[in-house]
């Protein structure tokens, strides 16, 4: 009988596949970004979609006073993050302008862009894109601290499972009584 040596039980890492050394999935799956062309509120949008498709950088950055050298365009976001869908939708006229994110664990954000500069949209979307999905949940704070990190989490936060049937039953209206 021939020993068995621990070292030969493990598995090899796929090529670059699940379960591979170095392998991340991205929570985020897709971008949609809505906006509206005539709207004032979606200028900075608008200006933001124009940086990466046309070549007046610096003359966008001189008539709203802003310096737009570096600044990142949508091209450069889908190439940052090949793994996401990205959707630019243009609205109904009025339509408020919103990015919203699809993640894997079936769950939305939706950020309001109402009135952002071009330049605050990137940090807006590297916010989602690096968001896992997940409810904010942790950091008890003492109370009296208003703190900016105590606001944006919640207590207590209770995830349910979709299509699980609850405990107690559901309630009804029409009752069991049958009187």
């Amino acid at each position: 009988m021939s020993r068995l040596l621990r070292g030969s039980l493990r598995t090899a890492p796929g090529p670059g596949g699940a379960g591979s050394i170095g392998h991340f999935t991205q929570p985020c799956r897709k971008i949609v970004l809505n906006y509206c062309q005539h709207s004032p509120a979606s200028k900075g949008v608008r200006d933001w979609l124009s940086f990466g498709l046309r070549n007046d950088w610096q003359r966008i950055g001189a008539q709203n006073g802003v310096s737009v050298v570096g600044e990142k365009g949508p091209l450069d976001a889908a190439k940052s993050w090949p793994q996401i869908e990205w959707v630019i939708q243009e609205g109904k006229r009025g339509t408020e302008p919103t990015v919203t994110a699809y993640y894997v664990n079936s769950r939305t954000k939706t950020i309001p862009l109402h009135m952002l500069s071009a330049t605050a949209l990137p940090p807006k979307l590297h916010l989602l894109v690096s968001s896992t999905g997940r409810k904010l949940a942790g950091s008890q704070s003492r109370q009296g601290h208003n703190t900016s990190e105590a606001r944006n989490y919640k207590k207590r936060v209770v995830e349910s499972v979709r299509g699980a049937e609850p405990v107690r039953g559901h309630w009804s209206g029409f009752g069991a009584s049958g009187s």
